[in-house]
């Protein structure tokens, strides 16, 4: 069986944790884009280094549609297409 980590207890905490999640037996882990797991520079760097140093499936937990239009926030959507940008 295949199973991921997600946790918004833990979007405030640094990302060394994650080399762990292997040997914790999950084979994958969610990014949750908030708090300082949120998209941008230093953290795609830290995302990058994780994907190429564990053989962990990463995957992305986009931030909440606003109800008023079930859309994006434009901010979200102007971090994605930087980290697009970035990652390939």
């Amino acid at each position: 069986m295949e199973v991921s980590f997600s946790s918004l207890a833990l979007v405030n905490n640094p990302f060394e944790w994650a080399y762990d999640l292997e040997d914790l037996g999950f084979t994958g882990w969610e990014v949750v884009s908030e708090g300082k797991q949120q998209l941008n520079d230093s953290t795609l760097s830290e995302i990058k280094n994780i994907i190429e140093t564990t053989d962990l499936v990463l995957t992305l937990h986009l931030p909440f549609l606003r109800p008023e239009s079930w859309e994006p926030e434009p901010s979200y959507l102007e971090r994605k297409r930087q980290a697009d940008d970035k990652m390939y």
